[in-house]
């Protein structure tokens, strides 16, 4: 695999994949979809995936990825999808997937992430689907989350969430559905 791929698209999702995610995938510069979904693998998302500056769609849902979601994928200012729900990945969400303005749908719960959920996200304006469910965050809802005006779906339930629900929420009325606890 080189700089000079004209690969677009590599979905493997679906399969009985093992083992590691190669860090090599990215020098797959041209990339625009990588779905390795609901497969077998595991270790840490590559830091070098932050390199893909073309890409559009990433889905490593479904697998039994650990460590960190890593701060590098907040390199992807073209994103619009992002799927890392149901792994086993820990630590806090980076701050920097707040850079991923074009971003329409985030997906990482199902994992066993913790701190706050960062203010950053409420910069996400595009996203019309936010799920957080289902992890160990703590703390309070961010008022900023309110800020996504074109929010269809929310859920940051089966969390250790605390506090009072921003009155932030109350202005994102194409909310169609909406679960805190």
């Amino acid at each position: 695999m080189g700089n000079n791929s004209t690969l677009t698209r590599l979905e493997l999702n679906n399969n009985a994949l093992e083992g590691a995610i190669p860090p090599e995938i990215g020098q797959l510069s041209q990339l625009v979809s990588l779905d390795l979904s609901n497969n077998f693998l595991t270790g840490s998302i590559p830091p070098e995936l932050g390199q893909l500056s073309e890409l559009e769609l990433l889905r490593l849902e479904e697998n039994t990825l650990s460590g960190t979601v890593p701060s590098e994928l907040g390199n992807l200012t073209q994103l619009l999808r992002l799927f890392l729900f149901d792994n086993q990945l820990t630590g806090e969400i980076p701050i920097e997937l707040g850079n991923l303005v074009e971003l329409t749908e985030l997906s990482i719960s199902q994992n066993q992430l913790s701190g706050s959920i960062p203010e950053q996200l409420g910069g996400l304006t595009a996203l019309t689907r936010l799920f957080l469910y289902d992890n160990d965050f703590s703390g309070v809802i961010p008022a900023e989350l309110g800020n996504l005006t074109h929010l269809t779906e929310l859920s940051v339930s089966q969390n250790r969430l605390e506090g009072i629900i921003p009155e932030t929420l109350s202005s994102l009325k194409g909310l169609t559905e909406l679960f805190l606890v």
